[in-house]
């Protein structure tokens, strides 16, 4: 998910590179009337280096945000035949390997069990995800116990994808509503029940009710994107009700801000959609946790609200350019890109929020450091207030205020993007730190010569 808020801004910068570039080449071109001249030949031609950037960025994030679960879905349909006459019995049988290897923890085994995984050509989400997770282990050395009960429930999931699709295939007809739509998304989403079951069967013996609750509500919140394009619905029809009601009734001044509506309106109906999907849930019921969840639904509820304000926020403040202005590129192009600047990043900020909760509540071998509770939480949130405050204080010019907020909000995101370079290859092993590691290598290499002798 972070990864993903990343690609958003990286995208954002791309984005207003190319059209501020090409504005201001445009601009200087009208205003100087040195069209055709030497400098506009040379520097004209670097309009298609960044447009060619742009669109680098653009295609694999918009299919990866908003087609990548459609093109999944199409591409498990392709390809159903084959996984049901073969696909699907060698991914079982490779997970059942991986559980008996799991069991010996032989970590040369294991490596090569993951091996034999990147030749399966059946690998739904859930199984990637907890190889992938395995993987960190096994670079780092890690006991892998851990992963024996989480890889029979990949087992169990795997058997019982491959029965409903043999059942629909003997007798023709799928064994729920929007069969194919429920078979794809089970195998490339990470919203999917089964990757929710694959971190659910970790030992939650472990942790206390309000880490469970935090657990189960942070992986409820992968499917909370399905919410918000269903909100869509009710919240077009009620803005194309009220809104021009609202129009008449209000002052000029007041009709800027009728796209309040809109968002927060979304925001509404996403968080009741959802709200009501998981805290009908009978398995949550079940076990009583019902009560932990409401903590963590009220600040990831609150958190997107604060998302969807930013967004109206943002989009008031473009309102107010005038785009058909005649002659007034040079007035606007600046006021343009600093409200819209604030308009992503401000809302990156809260989703970067939202992402880390996600990442790190999903999965009890996650922990929250003090860095990552910096980094992904409160310099987030203290940003985000900041540029708010700028960009609406009254005696601050409307430029002037967007110029601090994108200042305060790009000082963060470049900041994000080298901490962790700068950390990971400026820190180092202390001495002591150096000696007990490589003490335990050691011994370790002795105990794998002695089990290859024997």
């Amino acid at each position: 998910m972070r990864s993903i808020t990343r690609k958003i801004v990286l995208l954002f910068v791309s984005f207003v590179l190319y059209f501020g570039y090409s504005s201001w080449l445009a601009i200087q071109t009208q205003n100087s009337n040195i069209e055709g001249s030497l400098l506009i030949v040379i520097l004209d031609p670097l309009r298609l280096v960044l447009f060619g950037g742009v669109i680098a960025l653009f295609i694999p994030l918009i299919k990866s945000l908003f087609f990548g679960t459609i093109i999944g879905i199409k591409n498990y349909i392709n390809v159903r035949k084959n996984n049901i006459l073969f696909n699907f019995e060698k991914t079982i049988n490779f997970a059942l390997s991986l559980k008996k290897n799991l069991i010996k923890q032989d970590l040369n085994v294991l490596k090569n069990s993951y091996a034999e995984y990147q030749a399966l050509s059946f690998k739904p989400a859930f199984l990637s995800t907890m190889m992938e997770e395995i993987a960190e282990e096994l670079i780092k050395e890690n006991n892998t116990s851990n992963f024996i009960s989480p890889c029979q429930t990949v087992i169990n999931s795997l058997n019982e994808m491959y029965n409903k699709e043999r059942i629909t295939i003997k007798f023709g007809k799928g064994s729920e509503i929007f069969f194919d739509f429920k078979r794809g998304y089970d195998y490339i989403s990470i919203g999917s029940k089964y990757n929710i079951a694959y971190y659910n069967s970790f030992d939650n013996n472990l942790l206390s009710k309000t880490k469970l609750g935090w657990k189960l509500f942070s992986l409820e919140m992968f499917k909370f994107y399905f919410y918000l394009i269903l909100a869509l619905i009710p919240t077009t029809i009620i803005s194309a009700i009220i809104s021009p009601i609202l129009i008449t009734n209000l002052n000029d001044g007041f009709s800027n801000y009728i796209q309040f509506l809109f968002f927060l309106t979304l925001a509404f109906f996403s968080i009741l959609f959802h709200c009501i999907f998981v805290f009908s849930k009978k398995s949550y019921h079940k076990i009583k946790i019902l009560k932990q969840m409401i903590g963590p639904a009220i600040i990831y509820y609150f958190l997107i609200i604060l998302m969807m304000l930013s967004f109206s926020i943002g989009w008031s403040h473009m309102s107010d350019i005038n785009f058909l202005e005649p002659n007034a590129a040079n007035d606007y192009i600046w006021s343009f890109f600093f409200k819209l600047g604030y308009l992503i990043l401000s809302s990156c900020l809260v989703l970067y929020i939202i992402s880390t909760l996600m990442d790190y509540n999903k999965n009890i071998k996650n922990k929250f450091s003090l860095k990552i509770v910096i980094d992904g939480i409160v310099l987030p949130f203290v940003s985000w207030i900041a540029a708010t405050i700028f960009i609406n204080i009254n005696y601050i010019t409307t430029i002037e205020g967007s110029k601090i907020s994108l200042i305060i909000l790009g000082v963060f995101w470049l900041y994000l993007s080298i901490s962790g370079l700068l950390i990971n290859n400026l820190s180092i092993l202390s001495k002591k730190q150096k000696a007990i590691l490589l003490k335990n290598l050691q011994d370790e290499n002795k105990k794998l010569e002695e089990k290859q002798a024997k």
